[in-house]
């Protein structure tokens, strides 16, 4: 009977961390370009307030959380990290479309539906690669780290 308790009770683990490492990580991490056009609809642009500007972004999104297949990070000083990111093959191709499309303007990263990063679009990012140069705190990082295993693991070997 002891023998069946245990049995029991380690697959009962085991199926709690199965869950678990299925579930998706509580994160929303969205690529904007700015739009400079006039009288669009709530769908095709929103405003984000970044710093004391409000900046109109054009929606849908570039690329979203789903499509980092790789992350690397580095400490900084600060204490927060720089984080390098590798696309997917259609987000990659996507965000050289972006950044070709819209020279000039500039790229916004929403981290939570926050500004993580703004950067002036000046060259076309062909490989696949973003650079997040800092402000990647302890806590994004993980589940940064999570949403890369989560999309490994759920996503086909790419589209």
């Amino acid at each position: 009977m002891r023998f069946f308790s245990l049995l029991l009770a380690v697959l009962v683990l085991t199926g709690a961390e199965a869950y678990a490492a299925t579930k998706r990580p509580e994160i929303a991490m969205r690529w904007y370009t700015e739009t400079g056009e006039q009288g669009l609809s709530n769908t095709q642009a929103f405003p984000v307030k970044i710093g004391r500007r409000t900046k109109m972004l054009k929606s849908p999104p570039v690329v979203t959380e789903t499509d980092i297949l790789g992350a690397n990070f580095t400490p900084l000083a600060n204490g927060t990290y720089r984080a390098t990111l590798t696309l997917s093959r259609a987000a990659g191709v996507a965000l050289s479309l972006a950044t070709r499309a819209n020279q000039g303007r500039d790229l916004v990263v929403l981290y939570n539906n926050r500004p993580l990063y703004v950067a002036k679009i000046d060259t076309v990012i062909e490989d696949g690669v973003f650079v997040v140069p800092q402000g990647i705190f302890p806590p994004m990082k993980a589940l940064m780290e999570e949403m890369v295993t989560y999309n490994r693991r759920t996503r086909k070997l790419d589209e």
